[in-house]
């Protein structure tokens, strides 16, 4: 290099710098990590906002039954089990309609305890 200074690419940092190379473009990779970070995350939101929105009123995986009746059981709301499973308020409601084994039943009751808060550790 000429040993020219040039401004730093990060538009967030404005330094300017003497490159050691001609690709060199940012004055550190601190800068060079942030752009790169910032571009990503830009990515990844696009990404997320163009993928469909998941089915609230899906079928049921093989422990949704067994977990919407257990946290019931221990004193959760169906609006509380509904935003922690991404489920329907009525999609929860008919999952407890749903009957569970007498297995689940004992299971239930040796693994479930009372709860005293919800499932976000606020008073409930």
């Amino acid at each position: 290099m000429n040993g020219e200074k040039i401004k730093c690419a990060n538009d967030r940092c404005g330094n300017w710098f003497v490159p050691k190379n001609a690709k060199q473009k940012y004055c550190c990779r601190k800068c060079c990590m942030s752009v790169h970070n910032r571009a990503e995350n830009k990515r990844r939101r696009l990404q997320k906002a163009a993928e469909p929105p998941q089915d609230r009123n899906r079928p049921y995986t093989r422990d949704t039954v067994y977990l919407v009746h257990k946290w019931y059981r221990e004193g959760m709301k169906v609006q509380e089990i509904a935003e922690l499973l991404n489920r329907s308020v009525e999609n929860v409601q008919a999952a407890l309609e749903s009957p569970v084994t007498h297995s689940q039943v004992e299971s239930m009751k040796r693994y479930s305890a009372p709860v005293k808060t919800s499932h976000r550790g606020t008073q409930g």
